[in-house]
């Protein structure tokens, strides 16, 4: 069964960019909201084989126009001149590939042939002893230095055709980053520590010695990760995109263009990337001591966490989020807030990491919706698993779920294989918490004196307040900080989120929820892959 979409191969093809007031004809897209970007419509106009030409249409890059008849000329033939002046992209067509192809083969050919005639007169002319060293002398030295350069620069020139393509896309990417390698060179001398670096493929490959298994640190739905030491032996942490990832080229700019442009002590360094043929990679600043979970849930690495340790992760982590939600300059909303996504350094300071499915928010913006709905069940916000709806209440239910689990040392799915026992933590701690018996959620790890540790108690409250059902009853970010160090009085939490819901396990999924208001399909596609 194939898919309704076409998709157009980009190979044979290149856009010259022309500035030129356009007509209103010929228009098979029009989108002026600002919601697709240059490289969003670069796509959509290869994917559209009657594409002839497209063009943003707002001063910021954003918007989309595309055509099917140059629309730089208006149907009387004549160029037009009553609109403004804009940047078009206009597709032209280059030489086939099956052209050049066939072209090599007959100057091979014929190169061939003309070599067998000139052996087959050699030897007719040896057996009538007829001496031919001056003419083979000439014939020899015409083909050197005359034929054979030719067919050089041909072959060189038909190369350089068959990549044009490619390297108009790796142009297009770095512009959508914000980087612009024409102009870096004016810019080295008020370059700032803001600017992400471009890595070339061979450094990145040397760096890891040649992506050795020795240095692979994990893989997660981006990719693998891999530890490495640039020239000036700074060490990284390089993830490169898989072409069998499940998150993919979105994902990657969405990532590269958030941390570039957030600074923050608790959210990981991007340092720079490598987009490079088919390469596309992301270089971090490395955290020797892993990802929480990596230690948290190992019952002999997880001894080095003492409760004022994990006070302290958890203090890092939400300063982060209230960083993320408040006080930057773009307002985000992380949507993957979990354990394996919260790297330590080599003090134990929390960095928040892979933004990958992090959505901006405007100004006056407090949630939004979505058809794509990716994350890691357990840690989706009930309102985002069923409806796709998501806010900053989301991020907060997520850090809730983390909170209990830095406090139990227990995975909030590892009840799943319990038959009779609770659903997940959430209620494991619920039930717990209602009996008056919190000290039994403590993780024994942290001895017996933790049980009597006000702080840690408040702390479960303050979790428990986090995974309400309903986003309202919920704690703002910057409540939360308030919670967690003040001394006033907790409201009692509700009953949580997923009580009585359905015993599932906790795997990254992708789900497609159905079309708002179409009764004819009901059906709902669920991706499940394995979790990081």
């Amino acid at each position: 069964m194939t898919s309704g979409k076409t998709f157009c191969s980009s190979f044979g093809y290149t856009f010259r960019d022309a500035v030129s007031s356009v007509s209103g004809n010929g228009f098979v897209l029009n989108e002026t909201g600002g919601k697709l970007s240059s490289y969003d419509c670069y796509v959509k106009c290869l994917q559209n084989c009657s594409c002839v030409a497209y063009a943003s249409t707002r001063m910021d890059g954003t918007g989309c126009q595309i055509w099917n008849t140059d629309p730089t000329i208006d149907l009387t033939g004549n160029m037009t001149s009553s609109h403004s002046p804009i940047t078009i992209h206009i597709r032209v067509k280059v030489q086939e590939i099956e052209k050049a192809a066939t072209w090599l083969v007959v100057v091979v050919s014929v190169f061939l042939m003309i070599s067998v005639v000139c052996f087959i007169i050699y030897l007719v002319f040896r057996k009538y002893k007829i001496k031919l060293t001056v003419l083979f002398r000439r014939m020899f030295n015409f083909l050197w230095r005359k034929v054979i350069p030719q067919i050089t620069v041909y072959i060189r020139s038909r190369l350089q055709t068959m990549r044009v393509g490619s390297t108009i896309d790796q142009e297009m990417l770095l512009r959508e980053l914000g980087i612009d390698r024409r102009g870096r060179h004016r810019r080295s001398a008020r370059k700032n520590d803001n600017e992400l670096q471009i890595f070339s493929f061979e450094s990145v490959a040397l760096a890891t010695d040649y992506f050795s298994d020795a240095n692979k640190l994990g893989e997660g739905g981006f990719g693998p990760v891999y530890k490495g030491r640039l020239i000036h032996w700074e060490e990284v942490a390089i993830k490169r995109l898989s072409i069998a990832s499940g998150q993919g080229l979105v994902e990657f700019k969405n990532e590269a263009m958030l941390i570039a442009k957030l600074q923050h002590t608790n959210l990981v360094k991007l340092i720079g990337c490598c987009i490079e043929k088919d390469e596309k990679m992301l270089i971090y600043e490395y955290m020797p001591n892993k990802s929480l979970d990596y230690i948290l849930f190992d019952p002999l690495r997880k001894i080095v966490l003492d409760w004022t340790l994990r006070f302290r992760i958890m203090e890092g982590i939400i300063q982060g989020l209230l960083y993320l939600h408040k006080y930057s300059r773009l307002k985000v909303i992380h949507r993957d807030i979990k354990a394996s996504n919260i790297l330590l350094d080599e003090d134990m300071n929390p960095k928040i990491s892979d933004f990958g499915m992090a959505r901006i928010f405007g100004a006056q913006e407090s949630r939004a919706n979505t058809r794509r709905v990716a994350g890691t069940f357990g840690y989706m916000s009930p309102e985002y698993f069923r409806e796709g709806l998501f806010s900053a209440k989301s991020d907060v239910f997520s850090f809730g779920v983390l909170m209990l689990e830095i406090i139990c040392g227990r995975k909030n799915n590892s009840f799943h294989h319990d038959s009779e026992g609770p659903l997940n933590l959430i209620v494991h701690a619920w039930n717990l918490f209602k009996e008056n018996r919190i000290g039994e959620v403590i993780d024994q790890s942290l001895g017996d004196s933790a049980l009597d540790n006000p702080q840690m108690l408040r702390c479960v409250q303050v979790a428990l307040l986090c995974v309400q059902e309903n986003a309202e009853d919920r704690p703002s970010t910057l409540d939360v900080v308030s919670m967690i160090y003040g001394n006033n009085a907790l409201s009692l939490p509700k009953e949580p989120a997923f009580y009585d819901g359905p015993r599932r396990s906790s795997p990254e999924m992708e789900l497609e929820l159905p079309e708002p208001g179409n009764g004819s399909d009901n059906r709902v596609t669920i991706t499940v892959m394995e979790a990081r």
